[in-house]
């Protein structure tokens, strides 16, 4: 689906108090959106019954839902949160022809690739989930690719480190700053030496506004197609903080110590108008 709007659609938040959520509602509203936050307290997706009512009250102006709501795996990786997870995007996807949304896109995670993904990854690489959480994320995103109405109406976002600032803020580049600021140091994982894709918060809201005016449905990757070493990652963080560079490096976790290299083709044609800020200009706006 290509359809350019003549007007700006509302934009409805699923998860606006979690990270992404409440940086994207201020985004949104700063740029004179007409903005909707849902959150837990305000619906329980788990209750089909909640979400029903709350699709009702909505009207019939072009509107685009963006589904964040989510058991993160820090929260709970286990069988009950995968169950919890399929169900809230069952129950949206069971009531949201109810709305006159045009539009939804789904948050979901490059975990769906596992923790042996390929030296480069791209949209059509194996899927592989080894955790709860990743299996999670891919079943949405299947039930969501073959529901009858929404299969062509929807853009499915598959994100790497984010990093922006938030009072809840637990991104590997807040845990960095906060490293140098308290300890002087950064605390490193084996040699340092896996490779990351890192995607600040402002980036993100820049490219969902291009979708929401100009709709792309499928599955993208939102990389920068650069990784870094995290060493280098905790060197550029240390020159931007101006403190000298120290690290404590301690035993790898061969479940997480794995390389994320992206091959960002397929995002450069969707949207050939976009670019991402280098990771220190990221870190200088973070800052």
């Amino acid at each position: 689906m290509k359809t350019e709007l003549n007007q700006l659609p509302e934009i409805v938040i699923v998860g606006s108090r979690g990270y992404l959520g409440a940086f994207l509602e201020g985004y949104f509203r700063s740029r004179g959106y007409a903005v909707v936050g849902v959150s837990s307290a305000d619906c329980d997706f788990l209750q089909a019954s909640a979400v029903e009512a709350l699709f009702s009250r909505f009207d019939d102006r072009p509107r685009v839902i963006l589904f964040l709501q989510v058991i993160n795996k820090g929260q709970d990786n286990s069988f009950e949160a995968y169950q919890s997870n399929v169900q809230m995007v069952k129950n949206l996807l069971t009531h949201i022809s109810e709305t006159s949304a045009h539009y939804l896109v789904y948050a979901s995670s490059v975990d769906v690739y596992g923790s042996h993904p390929p030296a480069v990854i791209t949209e059509s690489s194996p899927i592989a989930p080894d955790t709860w959480y990743g299996l999670a994320k891919y079943s949405c995103e299947w039930m969501i690719g073959h529901n009858s109405v929404f299969s062509q109406k929807s853009c499915v976002l598959r994100f790497p480190g984010i990093f922006g600032p938030a009072p809840n803020d637990k991104s590997v580049i807040g845990k960095l700053v906060r490293s140098f600021r308290e300890e002087g140091r950064a605390i490193l994982s084996g040699q340092g030496t896996v490779r990351r894709d890192f995607v600040s918060t402002s980036d993100i809201a820049r490219l969902i506004e291009m979708l929401t005016q100009k709709p792309y449905c499928g599955v993208l990757n939102v990389v920068r197609g650069q990784s870094e070493r995290m060493i280098d990652v905790a060197k550029i963080t240390a020159d931007i903080l101006k403190v000298p560079f120290a690290a404590t490096f301690v035993e790898a976790d061969p479940g997480r110590d794995f390389d994320l290299v992206f091959d960002s083709a397929k995002l450069r044609t969707i949207l050939p108008g976009f670019s991402f800020s280098s990771l220190a200009d990221g870190i200088r706006d973070y800052l």
